[in-house]
């Protein structure tokens, strides 16, 4: 039994987002933990292996091609199999933002995932990123990226096997993969060869909103995180995400949550005290 470990000691007792620890563990049957009251949010893929799980009285039996998710404050209990000893890469978080970070991706009801193979590549970008000899606020930064990510193509994996019409999908898809730059209603209508008025029906009868709506609160989704997690200027973030002006950016931030960018920084920071 050893352990591959990266470690991060918070420089705040309560931080937004942090990445307490990353590692790989090669287990053995004497491999056990028991966290009756977690400090840390742990996201774990099973790269070989099978063993149990147990979270707050329920029980799992995670096997290769498997990942969970251990919220804050749960009794984490899990152990490997002895004749089939787990092979793992883990993540733990900790931070205020991490409940809603994971409920804004409606994963907070589900603990247990199959056959997420195409998520392992990730999980081993973490890794790597947290072994990179940069300044451990760089590190958080593109962590905070990669969790994003990772969130991202698990909600994509579990959709994809629900009843969604393909263009559904497609328009899905392609906001996801194109938050950073500026698409238009009518570029949207165009994937799926369909009226404006169609793709805003057959959008909403599956997640509730436009299509364009969808695309909107993504990208402020990803600017509140870059303007808690990051020290990007204003006028940085709003070119990361492909506005073409910080002011219109600012103003969009404003129409959406209430207050300006500004304003959203300084109330996160106040959380952090």
């Amino acid at each position: 039994m050893h352990e591959d470990l990266n470690i991060f000691v918070s420089p705040t007792e309560s931080p937004t987002f942090w990445v307490w620890m990353s590692g790989k563990s090669y287990c053995d049957g004497t491999y056990s933990m028991d966290r009756p009251c977690a400090e840390t949010c742990v996201l774990e893929y099973i790269i070989k292996g099978s063993g149990s799980l147990e979270l707050d009285g329920k029980k799992f039996t995670p096997k290769a091609g498997d990942m969970y998710i251990l919220p804050l404050g749960s009794h984490q209990k899990y152990s490997s199999s002895a004749d089939d000893p787990w092979e793992k890469i883990f993540v733990n978080l900790q931070g205020t933002a991490i409940p809603s970070f994971i409920k804004a991706y409606k994963l907070n009801n589900q603990i247990l995932f199959n056959n997420c193979e195409s998520l392992y590549p990730i999980f081993v970008e973490i890794f790597k990123k947290t072994k990179e000899n940069l300044p451990t606020d760089t590190i958080m930064e593109e962590c905070c990226m990669l969790l994003h990510k990772l969130l991202m193509r698990l909600t994509r994996k579990i959709e994809e096997n629900k009843e969604i019409p393909e263009e559904v999908r497609i328009l899905k898809d392609y906001i996801e993969s194109h938050l950073s730059e500026d698409i238009s209603m009518d570029e949207l209508s165009s994937l799926i060869y369909r009226s404006n008025d169609y793709t805003n029906k057959v959008f909403r009868k599956y997640y509730e909103i436009p299509p364009y709506t969808y695309y909107l609160n993504k990208r402020i989704d990803m600017a509140k995180v870059l303007l808690t997690n990051t020290a990007l200027n204003i006028k940085q973030i709003a070119e990361r995400l492909g506005y073409k002006e910080s002011h219109y950016f600012s103003k969009q931030f404003h129409l959406l949550t209430g207050m300006t960018p500004k304003e959203y920084r300084t109330l996160e920071k106040t959380k952090k005290m």
